[in-house]
């Protein structure tokens, strides 16, 4: 696991101390080792840092170059079958230097060109050097699991690239702008998908996607995209089967690590599956980790996820953390700056806080991977609105029908938000529940900005594009999977562990599982009115009933507690500072009144992260004393 970085430029001359202070700002990525400086061709940098999980040896420093380096490669990622692949490409010929997956790639890529990704079983973003042809291949892992960001500038022919976008900010010209169709985006969804940043002029690579630059032309395309098969039916007992076997495979290709292996747990079906399967295979006593909250008027008591998780924790025979996040409004708002730092983007989603937390305890314990479900919801039907949208789907063409007054108040009410044409951008945000819609917007925003009050759905209608086969649910939980899990749950999952120096592995993403999921039906994974019902009996041995029988509860955090709590000086003062970005009317602080109460805490919790990442990254506002 690393961190990466470098440029190529055709037309710029590429300051190698500048290169020095990039690759410094992936410090906390891989503080094992940092490699940089000018590659062997002109224009070239390649740059990175090290955290060694796997060939802790020093052969296996990066960046690294063939023996006549013509080809070279900057890696940040597992590829979980490297063993395998290595056999085959000695069986070619190729001679290895080191045991680990980095020179497998290399040598894969020597032997196969860009053709041995789909070859690729991992989570990675890589840049990928051909001297032959002087060009650069910048790459992400299918789900995008890990990030990759760059900059283009075709009046230099320059292309500069990173893991985090403080990264790229080093270099002298990149402009700190903010892009208003992602801002537009942003507070639509609470997050900005692939390709745009909240940064006008960088753009991140898409999951499952490529860029190639030869100094002159820069080329983007998918070099994966989901299975364009409808669903088809199965048996019920092959289909346990066959679930429980990629599983188990993607657990156990997970385990792989020459350090030990962790993994959080909640209690719920996803994570106690992991964890079940991996005391299996591993045979020995392994860490789990989970958090709770306090709350006003008490400590943080056990609560019905907590003894769910010490239960599973006794059964497996784990030894379990418990991170507590304190009421403590110092800490959560030193936390909250924090963040704002380390995610790059403003993300909504408060778990990030938790995340930061867990990992740093986990660093501070010397544990380096973590397993985690995430995944699992979008792929087996964990989500509630998943069985809405199938029991709306055959009435939501004929509105005043038969069957419509039998729905209840609240499908009635669900009908009404997302009553657009199944696979509409419309559509998919009628589900997301927007915290700021699109005539907010509009009277929040500058009149300038305004342009763009389309981005959020030019974003989703990128994805959506991808979704067309199935029924409502089941394209309704892909797009989830492609527009929440990749930008959103991945960014905050990567980010908020790698900023502790700590791995997460995502069983639940590995491909060849996600690809056999959604191959299957919705109404296969789910039964009448139980979530995740396929998954659960593939796993009916392992999982205890504190498990299968008790209903399901996110990993929520206690929002509406903080803001109205010891958070709520650093959110009214964030709030009220966004007018002085520019981009907001002096309405928006109107939001920060106490008169709002909790009825508009996502919206606060949404603007506060927006002016904290202003105030990191483009502007001083004032929020960081």
């Amino acid at each position: 696991m690393c961190g990466i970085a470098g440029a190529w430029s055709a037309g710029r001359e590429l300051d190698p101390e500048t290169g020095v202070r990039a690759a410094g700002m992936l410090y906390h990525r891989g503080p094992d080792d940092q490699r940089s400086g000018p590659g062997p061709h002109e224009g070239t940098l390649l740059l990175a840092t090290r955290l060694s999980i796997q060939d802790l040896s020093p052969t296996a420093h990066q960046p690294m170059w063939s023996g006549d380096r013509r080809t070279g490669v900057a890696f940040n990622g597992e590829i979980y079958n490297f063993r395998e692949l290595r056999g085959e490409l000695e069986r070619a010929g190729h001679r290895f230097r080191s045991s680990g997956d980095t020179e497998v790639l290399l040598r894969g890529f020597q032997e196969w060109g860009v053709d041995v990704l789909p070859r690729l079983n991992g989570m990675f973003a890589a840049a990928l050097w051909d001297g032959r042809a002087r060009t650069l291949w910048l790459v992400r892992d299918r789900l995008g699991e890990k990030p990759l960001y760059y900059w283009h500038e075709p009046s230099t022919r320059t292309l500069v690239f990173a893991s985090e976008i403080k990264s790229l900010l080093v270099w002298p010209w990149i402009p700190r702008r903010v892009d208003t169709g992602a801002l537009h985006t942003y507070l639509a969804l609470g997050h900005v998908p692939a390709p745009r940043t909240m940064f006008e002029e960088v753009r991140k690579v898409v999951a499952g996607g490529m860029a190639r630059y030869d100094g002159e032309r820069l080329e983007l395309r998918r070099w994966w995209v989901p299975p364009q098969a409808p669903p088809e039916a199965g048996d019920p007992d092959r289909r346990r089967k066959e679930v429980r076997e990629h599983v188990v495979a993607a657990v156990e290709s997970r385990l792989v690590s020459d350090v030990p292996v962790a993994a959080t747990l909640s209690g719920g079906v996803d994570s106690s599956t992991v964890v079940g399967i991996a005391t299996r295979l591993l045979g020995r006593d392994m860490v789990t980790v989970t958090t709770a909250f306090e709350a006003p008027g008490r400590a943080a008591e056990l609560d019905g996820d907590d003894r769910a998780a010490l239960e599973v924790s006794r059964i497996f025979g784990t030894k379990h953390l418990r991170v507590v996040v304190p009421l403590d409004g110092d800490l959560l708002a030193e936390e909250l700056r924090r963040m704002a730092w380390q995610l790059d983007e403003p993300v909504k989603n408060p778990s990030c806080i938790a995340m930061s937390l867990l990992a740093r305890e986990l660093g501070a314990q010397g544990l380096r991977v973590l397993l985690t479900g995430d995944g699992s919801d979008e792929l087996f039907g964990g989500y509630q609105r998943y069985l809405d949208e199938r029991v709306l789907a055959p009435v939501r063409a004929d509105r005043c029908g038969p069957r419509a007054p039998g729905l209840g108040d609240r499908l009635l009410k669900l009908l009404e938000r997302t009553a657009a044409p199944v696979g509409s951008p419309a559509w998919y945000l009628g589900w997301w529940r927007t915290a700021i819609g699109p005539e907010e917007r509009l009277r929040l925003l500058e009149p300038e900005l305004g342009g763009e009050s389309a981005a959020p759905e030019a974003a989703v209608r990128d994805a959506l594009d991808l979704c067309t086969h199935g029924g409502a649910a089941d394209r309704l939980a892909l797009a989830d999977l492609l527009l929440w899990i990749t930008d959103a749950s991945n960014l905050r999952s990567d980010k908020m562990t790698m900023a502790h120096s700590v791995e997460a592995r995502a069983p639940f993403l590995d491909h060849r599982l996600a690809e056999y999921a959604l191959g299957v039906p919705f109404d296969e994974k789910v039964g009448p009115g139980d979530l995740k019902w396929l998954l659960k009996g593939a796993f009916a041995d392992l999982l205890p009933k504190v498990v299968t029988e008790r209903p399901k509860w996110g990993w929520i955090s206690p929002v509406e507690a903080w803001i109205s709590g010891p958070l709520r000086p650093l959110v009214e003062r964030a709030v009220e500072a966004l007018p002085n970005t520019g981009l907001f009317r002096p309405e928006v602080a109107e939001l920060a009144h106490p008169a709002h109460g909790g009825r508009r805490s996502g919206a606060l919790w949404l603007l506060a992260i927006l002016s904290l990442w202003y105030d990191a990254y483009v502007e001083p506002l004032g929020l960081r004393e």
